[in-house]
């Protein structure tokens, strides 16, 4: 049984996202004939593509590579420990259905719990 509540946010929530649509749309289109404000995105992605240029250069040195595999490994380092805490963090407030934590220094820390809604996958259905 569908809840009412969520129905209406959903019909609100999306009502707003088309509407935000056709502003973006409106003001883009506005932009796109200002003759100044081509002229000078042009020159701007000349400048962006020279920086590029540049910068992948410096990148290929030796090293500075090291410094990106580096970079690399300790993100995905800590993209790990981030999910293994909330999984942790979750179990720890189901069993004590609190959302404040004291680590073992004594520093109070809040847990912030979300939720969204996600479409069911093709597969599942």
């Amino acid at each position: 049984m569908p809840n009412v509540d969520i129905e209406k946010r959903l019909e609100t929530l999306n009502q707003a996202q088309e509407d935000q649509k056709v502003q973006r749309g409106m003001l883009s289109d506005a932009l796109k004939q200002d003759a100044e404000l081509a002229k000078l995105e042009e020159a701007a992605q000349l400048a962006r593509k020279k920086y590029a240029a540049h910068k992948e250069a410096l990148l290929n040195e030796p090293e500075l590579r090291k410094l990106q595999e580096k970079l690399a490994d300790i993100a995905v380092e800590v993209r790990d420990t981030k999910a293994l805490l909330a999984d942790e963090l979750i179990g720890y407030f189901m069993q004590s259905k609190s959302t404040e934590y004291i680590d073992g220094k004594g520093k109070k820390h809040r847990i912030q719990l979300s939720a969204k809604l996600a479409r069911e996958n093709a597969d599942e259905a």
